[in-house]
């Protein structure tokens, strides 16, 4: 029960978190375009500078919420951003390591909630795949440290200079949820979630104090947090 509850909150949220992401991808393409009395036949140019221009008409005339605006000019900057300003980097990365017994690995689990985990044999030098909280609570009465070999996905491994799309509809086309991002040599630098991708348009839900990345001070300065994104500080 106790693994129960750890994994089901990410889950819970994860599922939640995604619902604005998913609508907002589908819909505000469309919903632009009618702004701009445009369709498919017409067959019409309309650059990002146009739908920036509409999005602030909209804005100003109370049409679109400046979250709103906010979060569609993240949406289509997302392919200005390669995948390293978009990964959790390798230092920060938590995995769960099928040379360690059984009872250490549901250890790590109940203390690190997480919808979705790298799997390695050793550490992040050898990812043998990556496996959901929910197959490992469906698997529970029955998890051992072979079982868990066999409830992998195959690990997917990108460059650092994809960038946010392209990346985007990979993840899409690849039904993952994971994606590892590798330098020049093939060494892992990070990693990608969807859940990563969600918060580059949305922001940081339920941020909390430790985790934000620039903070006011007393005397008017900024502290700010060496890994925000250069996007991010802008």
């Amino acid at each position: 029960e106790s693994i129960a509850i750890v994994v089901a909150y990410p889950i819970h949220w994860l599922a939640k978190l995604a619902r604005p992401f998913v609508f907002l991808l589908t819909v505000s393409t469309d919903a632009l375009l009618k702004l701009l009395r445009q369709n498919e036949n017409q067959g019409e140019i309309v650059t990002e500078e146009d739908i920036f221009a509409v999005v602030n008409e909209g804005s100003e005339s109370g049409a679109i919420e400046p979250q709103e605006q906010l979060m569609i000019r993240k949406l289509l900057h997302l392919n200005d951003r390669l995948a390293l300003s978009l990964m959790t980097p390798r230092c920060d990365i938590h995995f769960l390591d099928t040379n360690l017994p059984l009872n250490a690995i549901l250890k790590h689990l109940r203390q690190t909630q997480h919808s979705v985990w790298p799997v390695c044999k050793g550490g992040l030098d050898n990812i043998i795949g990556t496996i959901s909280s929910k197959v490992l609570l469906d698997e529970y009465d029955h998890l051992s440290v072979s079982r868990l070999g066999k409830l992998l996905k195959h690990p997917r491994f990108v460059p650092e200079s994809m960038k946010g799309l392209p990346l985007l509809n990979y993840m899409q086309q690849t039904s993952v949820e994971m994606v590892f991002i590798v330098d020049e040599y093939g060494d892992v630098q990070g990693l990608v979630t969807l859940y990563d991708l969600l918060k580059s348009i949305a922001g940081e839900l339920g941020m909390a104090p430790e985790q934000i990345w620039a903070k006011q001070q007393k005397d008017g300065s900024w502290l700010m947090d060496a890994l925000i994104p250069l996007n991010e500080l802008k």
